[in-house]
Order: C-alpha cells, then structure tokens, then sequence
C-alpha cells in the first residue's frame, strides 16, 4: 500500500478544505492485513478533523468504487445487523 493519499478523480478528495485532512487520516489508518469496523474509523476520524461520520463514510465508499480499499460485510455482535469492515489494498 502507498504511504501517501491519492485522488479518486482530478482533485477530489485531496483539495478539499475539511475533506482532503478526513481522507489522509483515513489513509494512515487503514492497513492491508487488517481489516476495520467502518463504523469505527468513521467516527474517529469525524471527531478528528470536525466532519460527519457519514461524510467520512462516503470517503470509504468512494474509495472502494476506484479500488483503493476493499470491503467485507460481517455480523457484529451484539445482534445480528451487518458492518462493513475496511483494508487498504496492497499496490
């Protein structure tokens, strides 16, 4: 996996104001021999950089669609409801 950050599309999501810092620390956190509860890194990095969770969620999901990340759904217990778990993917 790089060290650094990319852009999705031209400059998004790195010229951002709020969302390139959102996206960097995103970045540093994922890593591609562990998988993390999405849930979980969206709100660390909401409370970080002052944004939505679900901005940050949105972040993840762009970064799937240009495979940058790689998903998988589990049950998270307590409950049977299913969360994305995240990993960067090894360039």
């Amino acid at each position: 996996m790089e060290s650094e950050a990319k852009n999705f599309s031209g400059q998004y999501p790195l010229k951002g104001e709020k969302i390139g810092p959102a996206w960097r620390r995103l970045w540093l956190m994922l890593d591609p021999h562990r998988w993390e509860d999405g849930g979980d890194l969206c709100a660390r990095v909401a409370l970080a950089e002052g944004i939505d969770p679900k901005t940050a969620a949105n972040l993840l999901r762009a970064a799937r669609k240009v495979g940058v990340v790689e998903v998988r759904y589990r049950k998270k217990k307590p409950g049977n409801q299913m969360h994305a778990f995240y990993r960067g993917v090894e360039s």
